[in-house]
C-alpha cells in the first residue's frame, strides 16, 4: 500500500537511531527498580520525580536517557521524515517508482 517508506541510507540510519533511543528509554522506564534507588548515593545522583511524588535516583548516563530519550526520538523521527521528503523531491521519486524495485 505505501511501498517502502525509508528509501535512503540517511533515512534508515535516522530511523534506526530513533528506534534504539526509544528501546533504551522503554527498557529503563519499564523496570525502574533495576536502574534506580530511592536514596541518593555516590553513584546514583541523577534525581527524577515519578508518579506519586516518588523520587528515584539514577546513575548519570541512565538518568539522562530517562529524561531526554523521548525528545531525541521525536527529533529523529521528524528529521527522518524531512530527509526522506527532501530526497524524494530532489530526485523525483514517487511511490510507483519506489515499488518497481521490489518486484
Amino acid at each position: 500500500m505505501f511501498g517502502r517508506f525509508l528509501t535512503t541510507t540517511a533515512g534508515r540510519a535516522l530511523g534506526f537511531g530513533a528506534a534504539v533511543a526509544f528501546a533504551a528509554w522503554w527498557s529503563v522506564t519499564l523496570f525502574p527498580e533495576r536502574w534506580a534507588v530511592r536514596i541518593p548515593d555516590n553513584r546514583h545522583t541523577y534525581g527524577i520525580r515519578v508518579r506519586g511524588g516518588v523520587d528515584l535516583f539514577f546513575a548519570l548516563p541512565v538518568g539522562w536517557v530517562v529524561d531526554y530519550a523521548l525528545w531525541i526520538v521525536f527529533v529523529l523521527a521528524i528529521v527522518t521524515v524531512l530527509v526522506e521528503w527532501v530526497v524524494r523531491r530532489r530526485h523525483g521519486f514517487t511511490e510507483a517508482a519506489i515499488g518497481q524495485h521490489d518486484r
